[in-house]
Formats: structure tokens, C-alpha cells, sequence
């Protein structure tokens, strides 16, 4: 194959990825940075879905300071009164084509991303011990979708989770009145919100332990991550954690079809920041940020370094506040 060959079907190989991606991706934006009251109320919907997730696998790596080990758990009770907080979820992609020796493989600390806030009225169920969650009036940092977003308020979010942080399902109701694109938009920040949500060890730990959770991210099947939490201090019933998350695709080549060669996963690196804060008595009560973005690069062959490559950076966030 000739020099302009390549280059030609290299441009027409990144066009097709492109529409694959971005397919792909539809509805896993999301978001303001605003915090609108919340405005949520009881609306008609018959179109809810239950959907079952993967239990991670919770390794405690440092039990930590002796003296201050405790066992960790949300303690909240149906009688736990009802809690109004905010939540900005954070998503970006962003591809582009570049020969393989010119890219930098380490993640960028964040990338161009599309922000959804949601605003929450959080309560405990007392007839199965779901946590409730209706949603007030989402907004979005792309303001031409928050005309048709407003028809998500009053969206129903119910989270069946254990007193770890461990949410085994969650069922997703829209108001009849909510467009298809605002409930796309929806779902995908309450995914990027559960794949970064906080789960705790089995084991008692104290000040200064380690514990990685290693789960499917949620909405992402080709995605695998590790969070690793560092416990820097308890305070009664409050605790405070560092999270660095790292991501990986599971996906060992991409296919874009017939008539292009098959791309392989040169490399996965991601680069993340978190710092949260976790009221143990309350229902949702976090605040903070997590986030990680994950570079993949993808090429025909990885030993060459004169080939274009694929690069694909992909970042999620989740900011947390109370009202």
C-alpha cells in the first residue's frame, strides 16, 4: 500500500469510526454547573425499567490505622428525614487521528465534556428499603436541548442498594410527557452517576486504608474500572476519601467493517481526580468530585510508529452537592 493510500483510507477509516462513536455515545451526555431548586413532584409514567447491574469485587488492599478501624455503612432508616441534593453529571468524547509516534498515551486531566445537573428529592422507601429519587428540573451546559430536558422533571430514579454503597438494580420511570431525548439524557447521567458511586469493604478499616472496586462500568459494556479509595479520616459518622479511578476497554480490536483493516488496542491509560466526603446517617449524602478521563488509542499494527492511529478520549464526572 502506497503512502497516500494509507493516508486516504486512514482519513475514511476515521470518518467511519466517528459515526460509529458518536452513535454510540448518543444520550451519555449530559449537563449546568447551575444548581436549580428542585422542583420535582409526583408525574404519571408507565414506562418504567428495571435493569439488574454486576456486583463489583471489593479487595481491601490496606486495613489501615488500628485504632481508628470501624466498619463501614450506610446507616440511613425510612424514618431518616428526606434530603434534597444536587448532582452534575459530566461526560465527554472527543477522536481524533494522529501519526502513532506524535501521541502522548497518558489520559489529559479532563477533556471538553457536556455537564448535566440534577437536582434530587432523596427518601428512603420503608416498604422495601429503596432509596427514592425524584428529579426536579435537569438542566443542561448545551443549552439547545433544555427546552425538551424540562419534560424530564419529575423522572423516577429507584435504587436498590445495601447499607456497603453496592447498588444491585435500578429502576428508571420518565414522566409520560418526557421526550425520547430527554430521557436518554437522563438515564445516561444516572449511568455515568452509578459507575462512579462509592462503595465500601466488608472488613472494618481506619485512617489511611486502601480498598479497590473493580466493576463493569454501568451503559459501558466495552469498559472495565478500578476505583481505589484511600480513607484519610473518620469523624463520627462522616468520612472522608481520595478515589483515583483507571479504566480499560475490553475490546482487544475494532472493527469498523468491510474494506478497512482491523484496528488493535495499542494502549489504555486513564488520569483521574476525586475527593469526596460521605455522611454515613444520610440517604445520599455526598459531596465532592470524582472524575476520569481514558485515553484509547487504537492502530493496524502497534509496532509501527509512522501509521495514523485513532485516539479516543473519554471522560465521566460526577459532582456532588447538598441543597
Amino acid at each position: 500500500m502506497t503512502p497516500s493510500c494509507r493516508s486516504n483510507q486512514s482519513h475514511r477509516l476515521f470518518r467511519t469510526l466517528l459515526t460509529l462513536c458518536t452513535i454510540g455515545t448518543l444520550g451519555i451526555t449530559g449537563c449546568s454547573a447551575d444548581n436549580p431548586e428542585s422542583d420535582s413532584a409526583a408525574v404519571e409514567s408507565d414506562n418504567a425499567v428495571e435493569l439488574q447491574l454486576d456486583s463489583p469485587k471489593v479487595t481491601v488492599i490496606d486495613p489501615g490505622a488500628k485504632d481508628s478501624a470501624t466498619t463501614l455503612r450506610y446507616t440511613a432508616s425510612p424514618d431518616t428525614p428526606d434530603e434534597t441534593v444536587s448532582v452534575v453529571a459530566y461526560d465527554g468524547f472527543e477522536q481524533h487521528l494522529a501519526p502513532l509516534a506524535d501521541i502522548d498515551r497518558t489520559a489529559p486531566a479532563g477533556g471538553d465534556v457536556t455537564s448535566l445537573t440534577m437536582p434530587v428529592d432523596a427518601s428512603l422507601s420503608g416498604d422495601d428499603g429503596r432509596i427514592e429519587l425524584s428529579l426536579g428540573s435537569p438542566t443542561s451546559s448545551d443549552i439547545s436541548v433544555n427546552d425538551t430536558l424540562a419534560s424530564a422533571t419529575g423522572f423516577s430514579i429507584s435504587l436498590e442498594r445495601n447499607d456497603r454503597g453496592i447498588t444491585n438494580s435500578v429502576r428508571l420511570a420518565a414522566p409520560r410527557d418526557a421526550s425520547d431525548q430527554a430521557r436518554s439524557l437522563v438515564e445516561s447521567a444516572v449511568f455515568t452517576w452509578l459507575s462512579l458511586a462509592v462503595v465500601f469493604p466488608d472488613e472494618p478499616v481506619g485512617e489511611g486504608a486502601q480498598w479497590s472496586v473493580n466493576s463493569r462500568v454501568p451503559g459501558e459494556n466495552a469498559m472495565l474500572q478500578t476505583i481505589t479509595y484511600t480513607l484519610t479520616s473518620i469523624d463520627g459518622s462522616t468520612v472522608t476519601l481520595n478515589a483515583d479511578t483507571q479504566r480499560r476497554s475490553t475490546l482487544g480490536a475494532l472493527s469498523a467493517g468491510d474494506g478497512h483493516p482491523e484496528l488493535a488496542v495499542v494502549s489504555t491509560e486513564s488520569t483521574s481526580t476525586g475527593e469526596l466526603t460521605v455522611d454515613l446517617s444520610a440517604i445520599a449524602g455526598i459531596t465532592g468530585r470524582n472524575g476520569v478521563t481514558t485515553r484509547v488509542i487504537y492502530a493496524e499494527d502497534g509496532a509501527d510508529d509512522n501509521q495514523q492511529a485513532v485516539v479516543q478520549d473519554l471522560t465521566s464526572a460526577v459532582e456532588y452537592s447538598s441543597k
